[in-house]
This record gives structure tokens, sequence and C-alpha cells, in this order.
């Protein structure tokens, strides 16, 4: 694994799902509080350096319906609250805040998508694990061990506060 040397003015963290009701769900492999703590901590310290930070929230009441054979599992209008970044994340004023309406972070923005489809066009990407949780640990375990170590460079909170400091 090679070393990491970030420049912040070129970078942005990607901060996705730390909205209240997201962040009071059961994840894994790290818990919701972990992850809210450790975007926290990149959040911060890319901040100190002047760079972005990016919120990417979902707002479920106003998210796409279409035709599929597993519709997402909510569809009863849910207080707007919900969908507020939890201020315990690190949301500041200054930082970018996008609302999707779709699985895809940035689908119907003009920005570029994220990990899967953002390399196509030749974005490099940090992935980093300890950071990012999902509702099913197996999934989220393969993700991590077999998709991104191809697309990104995997690492830790620790790793990247490094490259910052």
């Amino acid at each position: 694994m090679s070393s990491l040397s970030l420049n912040p003015q070129k970078m942005a963290l990607v901060a996705i799902d730390l909205q209240y009701a997201v962040v009071s769900t059961n994840t894994a492999p790290h818990s919701a509080l972990e992850v809210v703590d450790k975007n926290r901590q990149i959040a911060e310290a890319l901040r100190a350096k002047d760079g972005l930070v990016v919120w990417v929230r979902v707002d479920r009441n106003k998210f796409m319906r279409l035709p599929v054979d597993r519709p997402p599992p909510f569809g009863q209008e849910t207080p707007e609250e919900l969908w507020q970044i939890a201020p315990s994340s690190g949301f500041q004023a200054g930082d970018a805040l996008i609302t999707k309406k779709h699985w895809g972070a940035f689908a119907q923005t003009r920005m570029q998508s994220t990990l899967r489809q953002g390399t196509g066009p030749g974005f490099a990407f940090i992935a980093v694990e300890d950071a990012c949780s999902g509702l099913c640990a197996e999934g989220r375990r393969f993700a991590f061990a077999k998709i991104f170590p191809r697309l990104a460079r995997v690492r830790t909170t620790e790793e990247v506060l490094k490259a910052l400091a």
C-alpha cells in the first residue's frame, strides 16, 4: 500500500447519508456514531486546510419512484427534520449540501457521480474504510475488499488525517 499524499485544495470530502433518519439506524460493521465521528474529524481537518466539504443527504419524501421489482422500503411522508444533516457530523455554514433524489448521490445534479461512476472521467478517490458503514456488513465488506481497491485507494481515517496534517 502506497503512502498517502493529499492536496486539500484539490480534493473534497463527500460525506453521504449522515442525516438524522440514517444515523439513528443500526449499521455494520461500524456504528453510525463511529461513522459520524470519523467524518467530522476529516471534515474539520480538511476545512482547516481550506478544503471542500460536501454533505449529501437523501430526502425520501422526494425520492424518485421508479417501476422496479423491489421498491425502497418507504413511501409515506416523513418529517423534514429527519432528512437534515445530524449536527454531530460537523456540518457548517459554507459546506456544500446536496439533496439526492435517487440512489446515486449526484443523480439529477450538475456534479460528477461518486466512486463507481467517477473513475470513468479520471477522478481519483480515497475510500475511508472506517468512515463508512452500511445496513449489511457482508455487502459492505465485499465492496471494500473486492470493488473499491480496484477503483480507489482504501485507507483509514487515521491515514487520511496524517496526510492532511
